[in-house]
């Protein structure tokens, strides 16, 4: 490893705390949840050099006053974690609302050095090791200020910091592109491995000839589930006790496996794996994930979460399993019944019911051959594309180690010398140390809205966003869902009309911030298409964005010359409710156009409910969703409805019975 010593010629090695005016922590005893307030920023708030407003504390408006005089976070700030996942960093952009820390983040202020220079630079190899090897603590690790201060910055002139910087965001942005193409194609290749497996269970891999269907019930010669407890049996070493954690990725892994002690008689000794046994996950989050006994464990029994099948000869244990975990075959069978009463489970009458399509014993052979031989093709491909990616985050290391060594850029004689750098640096510090840093300030935000309304006062829902009209808000509102699925090009191809209107519906019924939307019911869901196409008009007017049509029927997105100003207008127009908007916004991100489509129809479902004085159950709520709202949505499995209804509630994500009642178009 380089050393300071031998730093390019115009370097200086210094230390973070000489080139920083601030450099504190967050808060070290972060309140309760609070019902309403600001953010309040961890240390899983930071990830991939950005901030993400999800999953956070809420500070109260005087506790925050009280806690922003100490640690103030302005645009252009480094936010470093400093607890658990030590060393992921973002620089604060312009126009973000206001938010606080908790003590896994530290904030700092760097005087006279490129923000996006020191953010890179503490991720390098270097630093991440002088973190690594300076961490103290037992049970999670953490990084002490008076270390973090004396953390080892090396400091080339500021124009070569900029270089280097545009040379680093150059390549990385290169590298990204390639990695975006690297997690597509693996997740093609998940698509192909059901798709072989839908074929193989539909007779398209083999002649097909003279195949039946029984329900499993009638393949198996035993069938049970666990006893119960177990826990008077638990022991440090003896028999094998499989729970369901061990087959949640459909096949058994016995790397945390819990040890049992039975008595001769013991109730549990019934369940006893043998090779060849099927086993099913029948309660919990991993209900229906499924493993096969490929070999003898010796003496192993299973858990009261687990079914045990053991097939007779009618059926091969191997044909039976990858029926089972293919999720057009078996596993759409089990995930109807575990989730049509609207909760995880199955019992043993539900395994027994499966419908199972079985040729003879012989082209059961020849279809369990194809599939391995396809899946252990895919699994090949799989790792040489798990490689990539690896090969791709060690160049990533490489870029950054060169940067900081001299070698990434070209170094120019008629720059200003690093150590003229750092003396000006102590000469700002020094001057700061008896006045207020003169770096420029964000804008002050305007006032959050106010939905609890004076005794007296009703005040409508959805509000109107002041400073802002209404069609602007709009607009902007997806401006900022493009931004944000433009980061994650992956998920770019799933934003179009119907997100977008998906989106649009959930600010507005959710968050109560007016767009003058009129939703119905249509095939999609909640729609107003011919708002949305003003909407469109009026940011194509404006040279904010436009949105095209392509010959494959997908609406593409395309940001103009005042894409940027559309951005800031927004963000300073929400104000307090920046972040709320920011996290539904990564709520919905990883969600595909139907998964987005199935939100909000079931959100606007159960709000419609609500507002007709019903206190519905996930029964009724998928009804109305579902049977009731558009024939279209009968081709949808009402599993996923149930399913939605329980991810909804599980992120807050709950309807009040407030705002405009969703009806059939033309009422």
């Amino acid at each position: 490893m380089m050393e300071a010593g031998e730093l390019p010629v115009g370097w200086v090695a210094t230390s973070l705390s000489e080139i920083a005016s601030k450099l504190v922590d967050g808060s070290h005893n972060p309140p309760a949840k609070q019902a309403s307030g600001l953010p309040m920023l961890s240390a899983v708030n930071i990830n991939d050099n950005k901030i993400l407003f999800s999953d956070f504390r809420l500070i109260t408006e005087a506790d925050f006053e009280q806690e922003d005089r100490r640690t103030k976070v302005v645009a252009g700030d480094v936010l470093l974690t400093i607890v658990g996942a030590i060393g992921r960093t973002a620089v604060v952009p312009e126009a973000i609302g206001k938010f606080t820390l908790q003590r896994s983040v530290a904030v700092i202020t760097p005087v006279l050095v490129s923000s996006k220079f020191l953010m890179y630079q503490i991720e390098a190899p270097r630093v991440a090791q002088y973190f690594k090897d300076n961490a103290r603590g037992t049970a999670q690790k953490g990084v002490y200020l008076k270390t973090l201060g004396a953390t080892e910055i090396w400091l080339p002139p500021l124009p070569e910091q900029h270089r280097i910087v545009a040379k680093i965001e150059e390549l990385f942005s290169e590298l990204d592109q390639g990695v975006a193409s690297l997690k597509t194609a693996r997740e093609q290749l998940k698509v192909y491995r059901q798709s072989l497996l839908k074929n193989a269970f539909e007779g398209k891999l083999t002649a097909a000839i003279g195949w039946r269907e029984k329900p499993l019930g009638q393949l198996l010669g035993f069938l049970t589930s666990g006893s119960r407890g177990w826990a008077a049996y638990y022991a440090t070493s003896g028999d094998l006790f499989v729970r369901a954690q061990n087959i949640k990725y459909d096949r058994l892994e016995l790397d945390d496996v819990a040890f049992v002690a039975l008595p001769d008689k013991a109730e549990g000794l019934r369940t006893r794996v043998q090779q060849g046994d099927l086993l099913i996950t029948i309660t919990g989050a991993n209900v229906t994930k499924s493993a096969l006994v490929k070999h003898d464990l010796g003496v192993a029994y299973v858990s009261q979460h687990v079914a045990l099948c053991r097939p007779t000869t009618e059926i091969l244990p191997e044909y039976l399993y990858w029926f089972i975990v293919a999720e057009a075959a078996g596993r759409k069978q089990l995930t109807d019944m575990a989730y049509g009463a609207g909760k995880p489970g199955l019992n043993l009458e539900n395994i027994r019911s499966v419908n199972v399509p079985f040729p003879s014993v012989r082209e059961q052979h020849e279809i369990v051959e194809q599939i391995e031989s396809k899946l252990s093709e895919a699994d090949q491909l799989d790792q040489t594309l798990a490689t990539a990616l690896q090969q791709a985050d060690a160049l990533r290391q490489s870029i950054l180690k060169k940067a900081f060594c001299g070698q990434l850029v070209k170094q120019d004689k008629n720059d200003e010398p690093a150590t003229a750098l750092l003396e000006r640096i102590r000469a700002e510090r020094s001057s700061l140390s008896t006045t207020r840093r003169s770096r420029r300030a964000i804008p002050e935000a305007p006032k959050a809205l106010e939905l609890t309304p004076p005794p007296g006062k009703i005040i409508p829902f959805p509000v109107a966003v002041p400073g802002i009209a209404a069609k602007d808000l709009h607009a902007g509102i997806l401006a900022m869902a493009y931004r944000l699925h433009e980061l994650h090009p992956d998920k770019l191809p799933h934003f179009g009309h119907v997100k977008a209107e998906k989106i649009s519906h959930l600010v507005e019924a959710h968050l109560g911030l007016d767009l003058e939307r009129q939703p119905f019911k249509d095939a999609a869901g909640p729609n107003d298409h011919p708002h949305l196409k003003k909407v469109e008009h009026r940011a194509r007017k404006a040279n904010w964005f436009e949105v095209t049509r392509l010959e494959t029927g997908r609406y593409e997105f395309r940001p103009q010359s005042g894409f940027g100003r559309l951005l800031t207008k927004t963000q300073q127009a929400l104000g307090g409710r920046l972040g709320e908007v920011e996290r539904l916004l990564e709520l919905m991100l990883p969600m595909n156009m139907r998964q987005a489509e199935i939100l909000a129809t079931v959100y606007a479902a159960w709000n419609n409910l609500l507002l007709l004085g019903k206190s519905p159950s996930d029964e009724e709520i998928v009804l109305e969703a579902r049977e009731n709202w558009h024939e279209s949505k009968l081709k949808i499995d009402r599993s996923k409805f149930f399913r939605a209804v329980e991810w909804m509630r599980e992120k807050g994500l709950v309807p009040v019975g407030r705002g405009r009642l969703v009806v059939a178009k033309g009422e």
